[in-house]
């Protein structure tokens, strides 16, 4: 670990903290103009298109799949280029992508450009550019530093979609599309351009904002020459950050879509269900927050075993609670449980591999993310439908978490250890 204290710093504010408030912002848009706003667009959308509410949906697990297919491609990019040109570019098709939906007059196309065109575009703009770039400014703070960069995801799903609806609202939802679309460009890419560099090195600087580079320790994962991607898939570490990170996230999403009809089977009024989501959203921030700062500190195997408890704890107050509070401090705990996720995976990744594969090691966990995510919410949706109640999706998910921390104890990889 960079000791600051024998090091001092480079400059009175270090450059990697511009590099963090990039990363929060990007992930604000890219995340929040693909993922987070395309429920708000589900029935005005629809309705103009002459689309069914099933038709209508399949864009998102389009755009999943889509965000599975292309994260590979861009990791490799990412290893081998400029991060700021493959951001610049993201966000330019992202918001061309926005401008020919649009301009769609049937559903089809509208699939289409969220399968292909949205999903390269946040991709490529979106957590694992930024993710690699936290990773490599950052050392000893770098839990703290991907704790709060990861936050921008979280915070683009409480911003834009109520933009996106009061442009609906107020104009069409074409319009709302071209207004969004213009935002996103005038707002992300002057900061881009002038704030980006790949590596502190890049600017005269060193990790951390040391003044002087520190020499590498036997084994640091800093200087160890790139993995190809086969070595990766045959590591025992990727498989098990990936599978673990992958059924954490697939209960986080089962239980975001689904709060609210659980609730409202508990016999509270949709306004009062829908406020559980917003305590669940800031759960993931606190948790990402929280844990990012523990992980520059305590043993990341340790760190996942306590986030994937308190998650499952949050699930067991949901099986057993009715009352409101109840309810409201059930969804506060797994929130922070499942926010440490994030910021435990890109530390797991760059603890666990060589920095130089950071973005490729990414690029491949994110497709198990996603394909294990993907079918949980309408899964537990389909149990209730079946049975009359969420309690057997709630014990699958309870089952999902003792797999994952299973595999992370015993799977997981061999730097799990505290930091020196």
């Amino acid at each position: 670990m960079i000791d600051r204290r024998t090091t001092g710093l480079a400059t009175p504010w270090f450059h990697g903290w511009n590099i963090v408030a990039v990363a929060f912002l990007v992930q604000v848009f890219a995340v929040g103009l693909s993922t987070s706003v395309y429920g708000v667009y589900i029935d005005p959308m629809g309705t103009d298109l002459g689309a069914s509410r099933f038709t209508s949906t399949l864009g998102f697990a389009l755009l999943m799949a889509g965000l599975g297919v292309t994260s590979p491609i861009a990791g490799r990019l990412i290893e081998r280029g400029s991060i700021r040109n493959l951001i610049v570019i993201g966000f330019i098709v992202l918001a061309a992508s926005l401008l020919l939906l649009s301009l769609a007059n049937h559903i089809f196309q509208v699939l289409i450009i969220y399968g292909v065109l949205i999903a390269t575009g946040a991709t490529l703009a979106g957590a694992l550019p930024a993710s690699t770039l936290v990773t490599n400014w950052f050392y000893s703070l770098r839990g703290r530093a991907l704790g709060i960069s990861t936050i921008g995801a979280s915070a683009g799903g409480l911003l834009l979609p109520p933009v996106a609806a009061l442009l609906i609202e107020n104009f069409d939802w074409r319009v709302s599309f071209q207004v969004l679309a213009v935002a996103c460009l005038i707002i992300t890419l002057p900061i881009v351009w002038l704030v980006v560099a790949n590596r502190p090195e890049d600017k005269g600087l060193h990790v951390d904002g040391a003044a002087q580079p520190v020499a590498p320790t036997p084994g640091d994962v800093r200087v160890e020459p790139a993995l190809s991607m086969m070595g990766i898939l045959r590591s025992r570490a990727f498989w098990g950050i990936a599978l673990c990170v992958g059924l954490g996230n697939s209960v986080t999403s089962g239980v975001m879509v689904n709060i609210v009809p659980h609730a409202a089977d508990m016999g509270h009024s949709p306004v009062h269900a829908a406020y559980l989501i917003s305590v669940f959203t800031v759960g993931l921030v606190a948790g990402k927050l929280l844990i990012g700062a523990a992980s520059d500190r305590f043993g990341l195997g340790m760190l996942w075993q306590v986030c994937l408890t308190m998650t499952g704890l949050g699930i067991v107050f949901l099986m057993y609670s009715a009352s409101l509070p109840a309810l409201i401090f059930a969804c506060c705990l797994a929130g922070i449980g499942s926010g440490g996720y994030y910021p435990l995976m890109g530390m797991s990744i760059a603890s666990s591999f060589p920095i130089a594969s950071f973005s490729k090691v990414m690029g491949l966990v994110l497709p198990v993310l996603y394909l294990l995510a993907a079918p949980a919410a309408p899964l537990a949706g389909l149990v209730s439908d079946l049975t009359g109640s969420y309690s057997s999706a709630m014990w699958a998910a309870l089952a999902l978490l003792l797999i994952a921390g299973f595999i992370m104890r015993f799977v997981g990889g061999t730097r799990m250890a505290a930091k020196p």
